[in-house]
C-alpha cells in the first residue's frame, strides 16, 4: 500500500472522530446513520413490580404481572427490581450513555423470527450503582428510571464492524502521532490514509459500503497475554444483586466465547460460583464444562473471595485459601495456581507464605500503580514475605483491571513494562471488572468474630475426642462444622466491605450478618464450654491465639531495657513518629456512604509500660488477654486447674485448634513464630496423644515423617514468623 503525504495529522483525527461520534453529524455519519437498517415498535409488553430480588421461576410463576408502556418509570433506587415481559429490546435512560441496550435474537435471520417471550430482569441503579453526581457518591435515594425504547430491530452488522474498525484506527492515530518517524511511516499515516479513504468514498444514501481492502498492518510488538476478567462482588450495589450479576456476567462471557474462540475468562472467587450453583444450576455445570474443555473459563485465585490484604487475622487468610481452593477442587477439578487480587488496598507482609501454604507460587496485583507518592518500580519481581517465603508477582503495565483492549491500553502494556530485560511477556485485564480503613462497627465485629470462632472450633474439637462424651452428644446443641460461619465471615473480608468503600445499604447489611454470627458463636461457645466443664472437671479452656500482622491487637515501641505498648480490641491504625506511638480510633469517609461511623462507639485500648523488649515483657500474650477476657459460668461439679494444650516457649503461639474435618479421631492444632527467631518449644496435650504429623492448610497430613510423641508431648522446631500446622491423633 502506497503511503502519501499526511500533512496535518491533527485534521485527520478530527475528520474520524466525526465520522463515529455519537453527538456530532449523526444525521450522516455511520454511527447514527447505519446502526439500524429497520425499525418496529414493541408492543404487548407487561411488567411485574416483584417484592424483592426473586428468581426467574418465581417470576414466571407469578400473577401480578401488569401491562407497561413506553414513558413507564420506575425506582426508587435500589429498591426491588423489576422484570419486564417482551419480546425484542429495551433499553433504560437512567443514564446517558447507558451500554445494555440491545440483545441479539438470532445472528442469522432468513425467513422470519418466531415469535418469542424475552423476560429480562431490572434492577434501580446503573453499571456502577446510583451515586449522586458520580459514581462512587452517596446514591441518590429517590432516583427513578424510565423505559424509552423498546423496539426489534434488523442490526447492521457491517456498519458496526467498520464503526469498531475506525474505533481502533483513531485510537491509533492519536497513539502514534507523537511517536518515533518509524511508528508514523508505518503504522500512523497509514491509519491515516484508511481513515480519509473510506470517510471519503462513505455513501450516506447507499443501503451498503464498499471500500477497497488492503493489507492488514502487522506491528511487532512486546509479547502480551489478553484475559478477560470479573472481580465485582459487592460495592455500589448490594449483595443480593451481586448475585444475580454472576449470572448475567458468566452467561455472557459463555457467549462470547462461542463467538470469539480465542476468548480467556477468569474468575478469581469461589462465592460467586457457589451462589451460581445454587441459583442457577444449569448455568454452572455449562461453566464446569467450559473450565474442563480447553480451560477457557479460568478458576484463578484460590481464595473464598478477594479479601482485604491488611485487617483479617493471619487464621482468617489460611481460611480463604482454604475453603477456596477446596471449592475449586472439588467443583472444577483442580486448585488454583495464581494468587489473585488486583484491587485490594494493601498487602500483609506474611502473605507470601500463606500463599505458598496454598500451593501456589505466582500473585497478580495491580493496585500499587495508584501510588500517589512512590512508582512502584517493577512489573515482575519475586516477593519475600517476613518469613522468607517468595512468590512470582506481576502486576500488569497497563495500571488496570478493566481495560477495553483500545492500542493506547495495549501500547502502555508494552511501553510501561519495566522488566522488558528479565521477563518476557505481560498481561492486559480486559472487561467490566468492577461490576460487569472502613466502617469501625464493622472491623470490630470483624475481630469479635475472629476469635470467637476459634474459641467455637476450640471447645469443638475439646468436645469431639472427649470419652466421656459421644460424638452425637457433642454436635447435638450446636452445628457440626463451622464452615458456614466461616463463609459468612470470609464473606464480609472482601475488600470493598471490611475497609467500607462500600454504599450504607452494603455496610448495613453486613453490619446485620456479622451481629447474627457474633450471637450465635457466643451462644455456641457458652452452651459447648458448659458441656465440656461438665463431662471433664477442668476450667474452661483458653488459646493464645494473636494475629501475624502488624496493626492488629497491639503496637509497641521500646529502646534499650525500657518501652511502651498500645493494646486494642478492634482497632487496627498506628501510627509512630519519634517518642509518639498513636492509634487511630475513628475515620469516617463521606462517598460512597455519607453515613459511615455515624452512631455509638465502644471498644477498650490499654497503654501497657513495661521493661526489656516487648518479647520479653509478654506483650503478644497481654494482648491476647485482652482480646479474649476471662469467661465465668456456674457449675454444679467440682473442677480442678487443667490446660488442655500448653507450650513452653511463648514465642510459639498455638493459634488455631480444631478438629479434623475428615477424621473424628483427630484434632489440628495450628502455631506460629512471633519472635522473628529460631524457636524450639515442647507441645503438651491434655489429651491422651497417639501420633502426630505435620499437614498443609487443607489438613492432609505427612504421614512419613512422625513426630515423636511422649506422654502426650511431642517437640517442634519453627523458624522466624513460620507458620506450622499439625494434626494430633488422639485415643479416646
Amino acid at each position: 500500500m502506497e503511503v502519501p503525504q499526511i500533512k496535518n495529522t491533527r485534521s485527520a483525527i478530527e475528520r474520524v472522530e466525526k465520522f463515529i461520534s455519537d453527538e456530532f453529524f449523526t444525521d450522516v455519519n455511520i454511527k447514527g446513520k447505519r446502526r439500524y437498517l429497520e425499525k418496529r415498535d414493541i408492543t404487548g409488553i407487561s411488567h411485574l413490580a416483584a417484592p424483592g430480588r426473586i428468581t426467574y421461576d418465581e417470576a414466571l410463576a407469578s400473577t401480578d404481572w401488569a401491562p407497561a408502556v413506553i414513558g413507564d418509570s420506575f425506582g426508587p433506587t435500589n429498591q426491588a427490581p423489576s422484570y419486564g415481559i417482551f419480546k425484542a429490546n429495551i433499553g433504560l435512560n437512567g443514564k446517558p450513555g447507558n451500554i445494555r441496550t440491545d440483545y441479539i435474537l438470532t445472528q442469522n435471520l432468513t425467513t422470519g423470527l418466531p415469535s418469542r417471550v424475552i423476560y429480562i430482569e431490572m434492577a434501580c441503579n446503573n453499571l456502577f450503582g446510583a451515586g449522586d453526581g458520580n459514581d462512587i457518591a452517596p446514591p441518590d435515594p429517590n432516583r427513578y428510571y424510565t423505559l424509552d425504547m423498546a423496539e426489534i430491530s434488523v442490526f447492521n452488522r457491517p456498519a458496526y464492524d467498520l464503526v469498531m474498525d475506525f474505533d481502533v484506527l483513531h485510537d491509533i492515530m492519536k497513539v502514534f502521532s507523537w511517536s518515533t518517524h518509524w511508528f508514523k511511516l508505518t503504522i500512523s499515516y497509514p491509519a491515516e490514509w484508511v481513515g480519509n479513504e473510506i470517510r471519503l468514498r462513505w455513501n450516506t444514501s447507499s443501503e451498503g459500503m464498499v471500500w477497497e481492502e488492503g493489507v492488514p498492518m502487522q506491528v511487532s510488538m512486546f509479547p502480551i497475554r489478553e484475559l478477560r476478567t470479573m472481580k465485582l462482588l459487592t460495592w455500589l450495589w448490594p449483595y443480593d444483586e451481586t448475585k444475580r450479576k454472576c449470572a448475567r456476567s458468566f452467561s455472557t462471557a459463555l457467549q462470547l466465547m462461542q463467538l470469539y474462540p480465542d476468548m480467556t475468562f477468569a474468575c478469581s472467587q469461589a462465592q460467586q460460583l457457589k451462589w451460581v450453583k445454587e441459583n442457577y444450576p444449569e448455568l454452572f455445570v455449562k461453566l464446569q464444562e467450559a473450565s474442563s474443555m480447553g480451560g477457557r473459563f479460568l478458576t484463578v485465585g484460590g481464595t473464598w473471595i478477594e479479601m482485604d490484604g491488611n485487617v483479617p487475622s493471619g487464621e482468617s487468610f489460611i481460611r480463604q485459601f482454604a475453603m477456596g481452593q477446596k471449592f475449586f477442587e472439588k467443583e472444577f477439578g483442580k486448585k488454583c495456581t495464581v494468587f489473585w487480587l488486583p484491587d485490594t488496598f494493601g498487602y500483609s507482609a506474611q502473605l507470601p507464605q500463606i500463599v505458598r501454604l496454598a500451593g501456589i507460587k505466582n500473585f497478580l496485583s495491580q493496585k500499587m500503580s495508584w501510588n500517589l507518592v512512590n512508582t512502584f518500580p517493577n512489573n515482575s519481581f519475586y516477593w519475600e514475605g517476613i518469613d522468607g517465603s517468595r512468590v512470582l508477582t506481576h502486576f500488569p503495565p497497563a495500571d488496570t483491571y478493566v481495560a477495553e483492549a483500545y492500542p493506547r491500553e495495549v501500547v502502555k502494556c508494552s511501553e510501561n513494562n519495566k522488566d522488558k530485560g528479565r521477563a518476557d511477556c505481560s498481561i492486559l485485564l480486559y472487561g467490566f471488572g468492577d461490576g460487569g480503613g472502613g466502617p469501625t462497627q464493622i472491623k470490630m465485629l470483624n475481630r469479635a468474630c475472629e476469635m470467637l470462632l476459634q474459641q467455637w472450633e476450640f471447645l469443638q474439637a475439646m468436645l469431639s475426642v472427649q470419652p466421656r462424651i459421644s460424638r452425637t452428644q457433642a454436635t447435638r446443641a450446636v452445628p457440626a462444622s463451622s464452615e458456614a460461619y466461616w463463609e459468612i465471615l470470609l464473606l464480609n473480608q472482601f475488600h470493598d466491605v471490611l475497609p467500607g468503600t462500600s454504599i450504607e445499604m452494603v455496610c448495613v447489611e453486613a453490619v446485620e450478618m456479622l451481629t447474627k454470627l457474633r450471637d450465635e458463636l457466643a451462644r455456641d461457645v457458652e452452651v459447648m464450654r458448659l458441656q465440656l466443664l461438665m463431662a471433664a472437671p477442668a476450667p474452661a479452656p483458653r488459646m493464645q491465639p494473636v494475629v501475624k500482622v502488624c496493626g492488629h491487637k497491639w503496637a509497641d515501641m521500646s529502646e534499650t531495657g525500657v518501652g511502651v505498648a498500645l493494646l486494642n480490641d478492634c482497632k487496627y491504625g498506628y501510627s509512630c513518629y519519634k517518642n509518639v506511638l498513636r492509634l487511630s480510633l475513628l475515620r469516617a469517609p463521606k462517598s460512597p456512604n455519607a453515613n459511615s461511623d455515624i452512631g455509638k462507639h465502644e471498644f477498650t485500648y490499654a497503654i501497657m509500660p513495661h521493661k526489656g523488649t516487648f518479647q520479653s515483657a509478654g506483650v503478644v500474650q497481654q494482648a491476647y488477654n485482652l482480646n479474649s477476657p476471662l469467661g465465668v459460668a456456674r457449675v454444679s461439679v467440682p473442677v480442678t486447674a487443667k490446660s488442655w494444650l500448653s507450650v513452653d516457649n511463648p514465642a510459639v503461639v498455638l493459634e488455631t485448634v480444631k478438629k479434623d474435618e475428615m477424621n473424628p479421631e483427630a484434632i489440628i492444632v495450628r502455631m506460629y513464630e512471633a519472635y522473628g527467631s529460631t524457636a524450639h518449644a515442647t507441645i503438651n496435650v491434655g489429651l491422651p496423644v497417639q501420633k502426630v504429623f505435620e499437614c498443609d492448610i487443607f489438613e492432609k497430613d505427612d504421614s512419613s515423617a512422625p513426630y515423636e510423641v511422649k506422654n502426650s508431648t511431642f517437640q517442634v522446631k519453627l523458624t522466624p514468623f513460620q507458620v506450622k500446622t499439625v494434626k494430633c491423633w488422639i485415643m479416646r
